[in-house]
């Protein structure tokens, strides 16, 4: 016999959805598989050194990535170097600069708080 009720505390929720997480894991392994696929061939390759002379491997996901790479480095570089072409310093250097300081003040703002 029961002695309470169970009552919900929302009175207006539905029954429980389906979670969507198998369609999203299997999706980033159907997007993920060319570059397994290639790096076991490289591992496989240089496995194989040990046995002989170097077998020639095929690549064509990690061609594709390092060519979109370069071409999309190439832009990134052409375009903004039109604008800190007059500035008296490397723009590395004032980048780098500027991240090595934002580390460092978040790192001040961090441990400083647990004093």
């Amino acid at each position: 016999m029961k002695k309470y009720h169970r009552i919900s505390m929302d009175q207006h929720s539905g029954p429980p959805r389906k979670s969507k997480g198998w369609g999203i894991l299997l999706l980033v392994g159907l997007l993920t598989m060319p570059l397994l696929w290639d790096g076991a061939k490289v591992s496989y390759a240089q496995w194989q050194t040990m046995f002989g002379p170097k077998p020639m491997v095929s690549t064509p996901t990690f061609d594709l990535l390092s060519d979109y790479f370069n071409h999309t480095t190439g832009t990134i570089r052409r375009v903004t170097r039109q604008p800190f072409r007059k500035v008296p310093w490397r723009v590395e250097w004032a980048v780098s600069g500027l991240g090595l300081s934002l580390a460092a003040g978040a790192l001040i703002l961090r441990y400083g708080r647990a004093r």
